[in-house]
């Protein structure tokens, strides 16, 4: 029988990476039964549908996704809980793990981790701590990414769903010079595709000095 899933997650393009991803490469093993854009809806839903495996976002709008976290366990203890955010903070991070079976970061987790943290929480017992996360940040806070300033307006175009000639049209460039930019994003942020660059591109994050330099596409 497939592990039923409900996704709390408030940022439509990410919801929507998720559920592909899932969809795409475990159909056999899950259905998603539902979709929560706030922590009141997640609650709702959770007592409603109660599903197998919760994928949860902390900073979502009403109450957050860890006041609803906090809320569920509780009362269900069964229940197995997955924290996907973008929010790095150490404090967060070793508190949730006591409430939850994985703490993935959307800006650390390729499609391939992801999926497999899923049937490890899904399929097993083992409770995942995932010791490797804090020396991870602390790593990628010392390694910052630096990008001009046309390279981060590429990636905001990217991130929000836009084509390389929806791009270059909003930036008055040639859709060549677009796709020039991407392929360099692509190796500055070590991934394989815009999907995953949309999915690590975090838009509140600082990354390096940004440079104003339009020749440095």
């Amino acid at each position: 029988m497939k592990k039923t899933i409900l996704i709390a997650e408030d940022e439509e393009l990410q919801l929507s990476y998720i559920k592909r991803d899932i969809l795409t490469y475990r159909s056999n093993k899950y259905t998603i039964v539902g979709e929560a854009r706030n922590g009141i809806e997640l609650l709702n839903l959770w007592k409603k549908l109660k599903p197998d495996i919760l994928i949860v976002d902390l900073n979502m709008p009403q109450i957050t996704g860890g006041e609803a976290i906090y809320e569920i366990r509780k009362k269900d203890k069964k229940t197995k809980i997955i924290v996907l955010t973008s929010l790095e903070d150490e404090s967060l991070i070793n508190a949730f793990l006591k409430y939850s079976d994985a703490y993935l970061l959307k800006t650390h987790e390729t499609p391939k981790n992801f999926l497999k943290k899923l049937d490890e929480v899904a399929f097993t017992d083992k409770k995942e701590v995932r010791d490797y996360l804090l020396p991870k940040i602390r790593k990628s806070k010392e390694e910052k990414i630096n990008l001009s300033l046309r390279q981060l307006e590429i990636t905001y175009g990217i991130k929000h769903g836009l084509k390389n000639n929806e791009i270059a049209k909003k930036l008055f460039i040639t859709k060549r010079a677009v796709e020039k930019a991407v392929q360099n994003l692509l190796v500055k942020f070590n991934v394989k595709d815009r999907h995953e660059l949309a999915a690590k591109f975090d838009e509140k994050k600082v990354y390096g000095k940004i440079i104003d330099d339009k020749g440095d596409e």
